[in-house]
């Protein structure tokens, strides 16, 4: 009885069609293109791409460039980009504009702005928080740097506790991470490189090192490691441990982990370097190496005679 039971179970289950996913052919085509001249196409592709209006925090801003008489839309998703400033520094120049001579850059008053010219490069722009601005009759489109993604603020370390030293722990924020790093190594030389990891959540990593002290044949070897991964998604930094760890089996790894920037700075001074990414507290130090597991973060404030 027991038997003709798990016959039926796993005869039932063969007759399941499995669920697969789905490859949208004619949206990966629609990505690869150019800006589009016509302000209206090019608003129809991101609306499709985006599920517009069902997608409810992407926003489609349109209004009249003053001065230029030229329609135009600022793209943004609004839970991850400033607002208030993209209305200060953008939206209101723009309006307010009655030069008709006065190009795009004299107006726009951010920190940051550059230019892309395919679909995907914009799409890539809005994910990562900032906004994308689309004027009729141009063939490429104003990216403005406007992130605002929320997090927490520095607190203290929860696992490498010490009794000298400052308290401050990295948080789940790369730019603050960085922030952290450059407040106590305060050197042209420290260099912060970025690559994309993912193909779906194109999660965005930093490999950080001093430049006249890292190896170069290291850190290429690291670059190679990390731009041949083919996955879907690395979301933190100890997933990607697992990817890029040389010796899976040994006893003793080859990449350190620390949750705390001084030690890490420390690490940098000495030539390794560091790894960073958005939603990870903490950070990856390479090469590891058998002497570095035996020293705590307390060992920099202590002077050896």
């Amino acid at each position: 009885m027991l038997g003709d039971l798990l016959k039926k179970t796993f005869s039932s289950n063969k007759k399941n069609n499995p669920f697969y996913e789905k490859s949208n052919t004619e949206e990966i085509q629609i990505k690869e293109q150019k800006i589009h001249a016509d302000i209206e196409y090019s608003m129809s592709i991101f609306k499709k791409i985006y599920s517009f209006p069902d997608n409810k925090d992407v926003k489609f801003r349109t209004f009249q460039i003053g001065g230029l008489n030229k329609q135009a839309c600022l793209i943004s998703i609004s839970t991850i980009t400033d607002i208030k400033l993209l209305d200060e520094y953008a939206i209101q120049p723009l309006l307010n504009n009655d030069n008709p001579s006065c190009s795009i850059e004299n107006l726009l008053a951010v920190q940051a702005l550059s230019t892309v010219d395919c679909n995907k490069d914009a799409i890539y722009e809005i994910n990562k928080g900032n906004a994308i601005l689309l004027i009729d009759d141009y063939t490429k489109a104003y990216s403005i740097t406007a992130a605002n993604f929320q997090g927490r603020d520095v607190s203290n370390a929860d696992n490498e506790i010490v009794l000298k030293g400052p308290k401050e722990a990295f948080t789940e924020k790369a730019a603050s991470n960085i922030s952290l790093i450059r407040k106590r190594i305060r050197d042209e030389n420290l260099i912060v490189e970025s690559a994309v990891l993912s193909k779906r959540t194109n999660n965005e990593l930093f490999i950080v090192y001093i430049k006249d002290l890292a190896n170069e044949q290291l850190l290429d070897n690291i670059k190679n490691r990390v731009n041949s991964l083919n996955v879907d998604s690395v979301q933190n930094l100890a997933l990607l441990e697992q990817h890029i760890e040389e010796r899976k089996l040994s006893l003793f790894p080859s990449i350190l982990y620390t949750e705390r920037p001084d030690r890490a700075s420390a690490f940098l001074e000495d030539g390794y370097i560091v790894l960073l990414m958005d939603n990870s507290p903490d950070s990856l130090v390479l090469p590891a190496t058998f002497w570095s597991f035996f020293h705590i973060s307390e060992d920099h404030y202590l002077i050896l005679f």
